[in-house]
């Protein structure tokens, strides 16, 4: 783990985001999972974030995009801003996003671990959380995959994840 987030993803480009999760989606699809958690904890730039959504749409996939800041390294610091224009450029029926953030501070942190601070300012972006847990309970509007509600989506025969 260290190597990956010390060595690996403070270089890592856009295109290796696009490669990478779209390698993850096609990899799924193939697998009969039609929907997937992107667990993107290296959304170092503006670039970054769009090449891992591209990537998702591309390949077709039902997913959610959780986006968070990179462990190390030096990043732009649009997040958690970003996720409310990557909802507005590429929210659709089959992709909804998130704000993801880590339990503890331990290992990046406390401006990427859940508390009061980041509740609200994901309260402010529409999202709901519980303040003691940090659950998603979705959006106020309009819940997406892997709600509170347990859903997932029509025709869905399993879910996957992905990192980087």
């Amino acid at each position: 783990m260290t190597t990956t987030l010390l060595g690996y993803a403070p270089v890592y480009r856009p295109q290796d985001m696009y490669v990478g999760t779209r390698l993850a989606a096609l990899t799924a699809i193939d697998s009969g999972i039609t929907t997937m958690l992107d667990f993107s904890h290296n959304s170092r730039t503006a670039a970054h974030s769009d090449a891992a959504v591209r990537a998702l749409v591309d390949t077709g996939i039902r997913g959610v995009h959780a986006a968070m800041a990179p462990h190390f390294g030096d990043w732009d610091k649009q997040w958690p801003g970003d996720v409310a224009r990557l909802r507005k450029e590429y929210g659709s029926d089959l992709l909804s996003f998130r704000i993801a953030v880590l339990a503890t501070g331990e290992i990046a942190g406390p401006e990427r671990e859940f508390g009061p601070a980041l509740a609200a300012a994901a309260r402010e972006r529409g999202e709901r959380y519980d303040d003691r847990t940090g659950a998603d309970l979705g959006r106020a509007d309009r819940a997406g995959v892997g709600d509170s509600r347990g859903g997932r989506g029509a025709g869905c025969r399993g879910t996957a994840g992905t990192e980087h």
